[in-house]
């Protein structure tokens, strides 16, 4: 527990750091800081900053005025990409054994 509060305070320093940094360099602009993350950290994230929800893609903290976005990155591995072309495949030839059927019927 106490190693995780210590990551947490570690993040939240970090990015607090980072937003002062980003604010003295812009007084008068607006600041977004974008951080794209591959699943597993996305989901460290989420957990570290108390954010979880499993059915978002991105999510966000406010930080002295600084919007900081997470968002998850979307990769798809070539097994992935495979199930996907196979129930393309499997729900086009439904279709159209229907249609056969239909039309001699």
């Amino acid at each position: 527990m106490a190693e995780n509060q210590k990551n947490v305070s570690g993040i939240v320093e970090n990015l607090a750091i980072a937003t002062d940094k980003l604010q003295e360099t812009y007084p008068s602009g607006k600041i977004a800081i974008i951080v794209e993350l591959d699943n597993k950290n996305y989901i460290e994230n989420q957990f570290n900053l108390d954010m979880y929800d499993q059915n978002t893609n991105q999510f966000k903290i406010d930080i002295s005025d600084v919007e900081i976005i997470f968002i998850r990155e979307n990769k798809t591995t070539n097994e992935e990409k495979k199930v996907v072309v196979e129930e393309k495949k499997t729900f086009f030839k439904k279709i159209i054994d229907t249609l056969k059927f239909k039309k001699s019927s």
